[in-house]
């Protein structure tokens, strides 16, 4: 009896001429779900028939029904399909790549912010073959130290220069060379504390008229102002080196101080030896009328003065040339004092007062002033003081 109810529905329908229609309408509907299938549909039916092939995993078709009825009913999420045909003669399988599972459409925010363009840096140029160094170059390098010829070398020189500053003399066939130096030719080129009398010889024998005495600067004028000068110069160096050596002490210094030492006792003895002996040089034939010339040279310009010493009074040029001609001879020594007092005494007499000033080619620079600070001067040494008061016209 379960078929009446079949029955009067069918007549309802109008009977069977209205089954194809309804058969072909259903047809549509299932064409048009499997065309808005969704990616969970196909996932569900190939899990469902999964599920058919092992038995210990399936789920009841209610339960699929309801998943392929709520699926249904949700909006497609937006997803891009890719086809592919394999090779195996087998049925299409349709893989799926989800963009986004979510039940809502996706939104894509679109950034409205113009790219900036990249901002094209120059490349430094490749470093030149010039400037590229070494890195074993970079390291500090030792400096090696000289060999006996090359110290030996720098010491010759140097000892050049020291007689080149003090007695303003080169050697012929030296290293040195300067156009304010007088050339002297000697045997032996190496300077040595043993040969500074040779040296002395050499330069105080040259004419006052010679060329070589021609220099820019000029040459000192006579023997006396000559070796007052290098004397002092001496003394400077002498000074500056000792200093320096108790600072830092230098190989060769010894050396250079012994030839200095020889310098100074050399010039004193020079000048005693003009002094006693004029005609002994050119140069030296008027020597008390160059000593007086010096000191009065000395009080117009004190840095050229004979009575003051680098370390002292007593190591002046003067207080060493006294004791000298004291050591040579006393007599001697009387004598000098007394010409000189006399060189004084005779350009005093050409003025009537102390305040007169010079006047004339002969006259003296300063006036008699001068002549009375450069006799003061002469008595600075005491024993000069004693010889002047023995003097016949001492108080005239």
């Amino acid at each position: 009896m379960s078929f009446l109810p079949d029955l009067a529905n069918w007549a309802m329908r109008g009977g069977a001429g209205d089954n194809g229609e309804d058969n072909e309408e259903e047809g549509q509907q299932q064409q048009s779900q499997q065309q808005q299938m969704t990616g969970d549909d196909i996932r569900a039916r190939r899990l469902a028939r999964l599920a058919a092939l092992d038995p210990s995993t399936s789920t009841p078709p209610t339960a699929t029904a309801a998943t392929s009825t709520t699926t249904s009913t949700t909006p497609p999420p937006t997803t891009t399909t890719t086809t592919a045909k394999k090779s195996n003669d087998k049925d299409e399988d349709v893989i799926m790549e989800e963009v986004d599972s979510s039940s809502s459409p996706m939104v894509v925010e679109r950034s409205t912010s113009v790219a900036t363009p990249p901002v094209a840096v120059a490349s430094k140029p490749p470093p030149s073959v010039e400037h590229v160094i070494d890195p074993q170059q970079k390291k500090k390098r030792t400096k090696e130290p000289l060999t006996a010829e090359e110290l030996a070398r720098k010491q010759r020189r140097k000892k050049e220069l020291l007689i080149k500053k003090v007695l303003q003399v080169t050697l012929q066939g030296g290293s040195v060379s300067d156009p304010a130096s007088v050339v002297i030719d000697i045997d032996d080129c190496n300077v040595l504390a043993q040969n500074i009398a040779e040296l002395l010889a050499a330069r105080l024998s040259i004419t006052p008229d010679s060329p070589c005495l021609e220099t820019t600067p000029v040459q000192k004028k006579g023997i006396i102002a000559y070796l007052s000068a290098c004397h002092k110069r001496a003394s400077e160096e002498l000074k500056s080196l000792r200093q320096a050596q108790e600072k830092e002490k230098t190989a060769g210094k010894e050396e250079l101080e012994q030839i200095l030492d020889e310098v100074k006792r050399q010039v004193v003895s020079y000048a005693a030896s003009s002094l006693m002996e004029p005609d002994l040089f050119e140069m030296s034939k008027d020597g008390a009328s160059q000593l007086a010339q010096v000191l009065i040279a000395g009080t117009l310009d004190p840095t050229a003065s004979i009575i003051f010493g680098v370390s002292g009074p007593g190591t002046s040029f003067y207080a060493c040339l006294c004791e000298e001609l004291l050591n040579l001879d006393m007599k001697s020594f009387e004598n000098i004092i007394a010409k000189v007092s006399e060189s004084f005494a005779s350009s005093l007499s050409k003025f009537e007062t102390i305040l007169d000033g010079g006047s004339g080619p002969q006259s003296t620079a300063g006036g008699a002033l001068t002549i009375v600070a450069a006799l003061t001067a002469l008595c600075s040494y005491k024993k000069s003081a004693v010889v002047l008061t023995k003097a016949p016209n001492f108080l005239l």
